[in-house]
């Protein structure tokens, strides 16, 4: 049996629609139609890629399925800090032993991107992280020939604080919309749509002003998955994949805890927010009422099951330092569920 080899050897970009080579003969006056001639040897193209990176984070939401044996829930996957070469999460399961077990299911990318800085000004641009997916920068005040663009995945939205810049020549753009000069009306929030976007920051050669500043929140960078099984393996492995290619080396895994009504609460019924205002005037002193947001879960449960033996019969209040650690001392108990 002989073969030809035809060398493809420069690397180009798949033509829109491309899911196949076709091969065909030809002479001299022209080659077969392969349109039309089902015979004819194809095979499907598939896109060889390695991921360039993996998940951020992963976290169990904790069980709502009290029954001992079963498992309901939802694991918080932190995306790529770049979704470019990555087409899929793969959820495992992880045996005892370490090793990967079974395929739990898979979750697309979207093409996140976390907020990326390029250009020559970048290092004069101050970040600073101000929340789980906000950012804020500032430049203050700026130079002249100062260039940089921040590109990043929508949907997003930008809070302009503080803005004077030289009217026309020197110019923030986001997404869509430029601006310049001084801007009185502020705060100003704009909206990025879905998909890339960018902020480009420029200044001419003369002629400067006090710069600006604006917080930037990014959605899209966590995505849950489910699962409801009777089939606990321990733990579970999420690897980032391109097409058939799984990153090897970055793969991050999270524990799953059986809980049942014997236990204390799963996270899965943690209070979901808290809020407080002080009503007293004196120094140092305070009082008011606190407002605990119950997690959906525990809403649920209750209506299941209100008896004293609820999976949430109190809210407990405690005093906590800057870092969240408990303070031993004062704390206070309100019993629901009908458990007075």
């Amino acid at each position: 049996e002989k073969t030809v080899s035809i060398r493809l050897n420069k690397s180009f970009a798949l033509p829109q629609y491309g899911a196949e080579l076709v091969a065909v003969a030809g002479n001299a006056t022209g080659e077969q139609p392969a349109s039309s001639n089902k015979r004819l040897p194809r095979v499907a193209l598939a896109d060889y890629g390695m991921p360039e990176h993996g998940p951020r984070s992963v976290e169990w939401s904790g069980d709502t399925d009290l029954r001992t044996g079963q498992v309901k829930g939802s694991f918080r996957i932190g995306r790529a800090i770049d979704e470019t070469s990555v087409s899929k999460y793969n959820i495992y399961w992880r045996t005892s032993d370490g090793r990967r077990g079974e395929l739990l299911g898979s979750v697309p990318a979207v093409g996140f991107r976390q907020p990326q800085c390029g250009g020559a000004s970048c290092d004069l641009i101050e970040v600073s992280k101000t929340g789980t997916n906000t950012y804020r920068y500032e430049r203050e005040p700026y130079g002249d020939e100062e260039s940089a663009v921040i590109d990043l995945s929508g949907p997003a939205t930008v809070k302009i604080a503080r803005f004077s810049t030289e009217d026309y020549y020197d110019h923030l753009k986001v997404g869509g919309t430029v601006l310049t000069g001084s801007l009185r009306d502020l705060p100003l929030e704009l909206h990025m749509q879905a998909g890339k976007q960018s902020i480009e920051w420029e200044s001419d050669q003369s002629i400067n002003d006090q710069g600006w500043s604006f917080e930037l929140t990014q959605e899209g960078a966590f995505v849950d998955f489910q699962i409801s099984t009777s089939s606990v393996a321990g733990e579970v492995e999420v690897v980032a994949a391109y097409g058939d290619t799984e990153q090897p080396n970055e793969t991050l895994s999270a524990r799953v805890v059986d809980f049942d009504a014997s236990m204390p609460p799963s996270p899965a019924f943690a209070p979901t927010a808290l809020a407080f205002e002080d009503m007293n005037e004196g120094a140092g002193v305070i009082s008011g009422t606190a407002n605990v947001t119950v997690a959906a879960a525990a809403a649920a449960q209750a209506l299941l099951d209100p008896a004293p033996r609820g999976v949430v019969t109190a809210y407990q209040l405690n005093f906590a330092d800057v870092a969240g650690a408990i303070i031993d001392g004062k704390h206070w108990i309100e019993r629901v569920n009908g458990n007075e």
